[in-house]
């Protein structure tokens, strides 16, 4: 787990995190203390959701058994510490939010990339390697939530 600090804005029910323009409402889950805290935790592997388009286009006997479980519920103690939670909604394997945007490419070391191709065990997730298209429409509509 990371912390930094990053300025938080709400308006009315929304909770959104901005820094340069880039809005990520879907694929975080912002728990913001009360009193608000300078300090904000990260738990960017928070999740082991996945997509319908993942789930209908990995290979079925693939395990993604590199999540992180539980994460969430480990650093739950982090609300009664009045500190604001920021963890991804899906998993590392849909979209690895602890990565640079710019490694988008479909690397075979999936330390590079933003979205994998193999599993950590270097296994490949897809009969199919991912086009570019699913690749970037990953990347808009769960960074950039472009789209609505």
């Amino acid at each position: 787990m990371s912390l930094f600090l990053i300025p938080l804005t709400g308006h009315d029910n929304a909770i959104t995190l901005s820094k340069e323009g880039v809005c990520l409402v879907n694929s975080l889950d912002v728990k913001r203390s009360k009193p608000v805290s300078p300090i904000i935790a990260s738990i960017p592997h928070g999740s082991s959701q996945i997509t319908p388009e993942m789930l209908a286009s990995k290979k079925p006997e693939i395990v993604l058994s590199n999540n992180d479980w539980f994460l969430n519920e480990l650093y739950s103690f982090l609300e009664r510490l009045n500190i604001t939670t920021v963890s991804a909604d899906y998993s590392r394997y849909v979209i690895d939010v602890n990565r640079e945007i710019s490694l988008n490419n479909r690397a075979e070391d999936y330390t590079k990339s933003l979205v994998y191709q193999k599993s950590t065990f270097g296994r490949d997730l897809y009969d199919i390697p991912l086009s570019e298209e699913t690749i970037l429409n990953r990347i808009e509509t769960i960074i950039f939530d472009n789209a609505s």
